[in-house]
């Protein structure tokens, strides 16, 4: 377990170093995307991969082997010891793990069934692809798969502003949930390594370029812009779904800004990143 442990962590390191470095800040946000969830997915399938070797050196080890267990025989004393279980710094991390995985589960599923709990128990309204799920909870509009969830006394007073019901409908077109659920699975099992939290805030922050993109196709920029500044102070605290994020805005409207990488650009990147995985075989 620990050597999948270190290699997976050294995968992630790796992969999310050269993202860092030479893919985030590029408005090619589908490719980014598929980045950001292929390595982590590889990250997990690498440390697995075993190359046999052959050694020269079997049938000796084998013999020394075979040696030292018979002097060991040989030299056994005849009489009983009783042994204590002792408590070690691997078992301390051991347990440390299970506790801190148990936890995150515990969160995850009850995260889970309260969405699926809203789901069920509220008031539903049909809107073209997606269906919007009216709660008491006051909250900024916010999705999970097709569903999404707004405050009941806002929408049904027309206060809920026609881009941010947009934004959160990109979500779902774009089924930004499956990944969500992805990262959040791996963070479960992979908490103490700190690229797994970093994958976890790219991949977020990626939906919302995404989402924003497809915003901006029916709506002015600039009016857009000031909405996500007026509602800046306005937050959900449910991590399994889409909504806008406080720290995020910032680079939200910076991505808004830059235009689209030439074709030349994007060839450079593709080209990197086949050399950067074939060197990482």
């Amino acid at each position: 377990m620990l050597p999948f442990l270190i290699k997976s962590t050294v995968c992630l390191v790796v992969f999310y170093g050269f993202y860092h470095f030479f893919l985030r800040d590029q408005k090619i946000l589908l490719f980014n995307r598929f980045y950001l969830i292929v390595s982590l997915v590889l990250s997990m399938i690498i440390p697995l991969i075993v190359i046999p070797v052959r050694s020269n050196f079997t049938l000796n080890n084998s013999i020394e082997k075979f040696n030292l267990s018979t002097d060991q025989v040989a030299t056994v004393d005849s009489t009983t010891q009783i042994t204590y279980p002792q408590i070690s710094f691997q078992n301390i991390l051991t347990f440390l793990f299970i506790i801190v995985s148990l936890i995150l589960i515990a969160r995850f599923v009850l995260n889970l069934s309260k969405i699926l709990r809203m789901i069920l128990q509220s008031k539903k309204v049909q809107n073209r692809i997606t269906t919007i799920v009216l709660i008491q909870e006051r909250t900024l509009p916010y999705s999970f798969f097709r569903y999404i969830f707004v405050n009941q006394t806002d929408f049904e007073n027309g206060k809920i502003e026609k881009e941010l019901l947009l934004h959160e409908e990109a979500h779902c077109e774009q089924y930004h949930s499956i990944d969500i659920l992805i990262i959040e699975l791996l963070n479960i099992f992979l908490w103490f390594n700190p690229a797994i939290w970093l994958f976890r805030k790219e991949i977020m922050l990626n939906h919302e370029y995404s989402a924003d993109n497809k915003v901006l196709i029916d709506s002015d920029s600039t009016d857009y812009q000031q909405l996500l500044l007026n509602v800046l102070l306005r937050n959900n605290s449910n991590y399994l779904v889409s909504n806008f994020k406080f720290s995020l805005i910032k680079n939200r409207i910076i991505m808004m800004t830059k235009s689209k990488p030439s074709n030349n650009a994007i060839f450079r990147k593709l080209t990197g990143i086949i050399i950067f995985l074939i060197r990482s075989e």
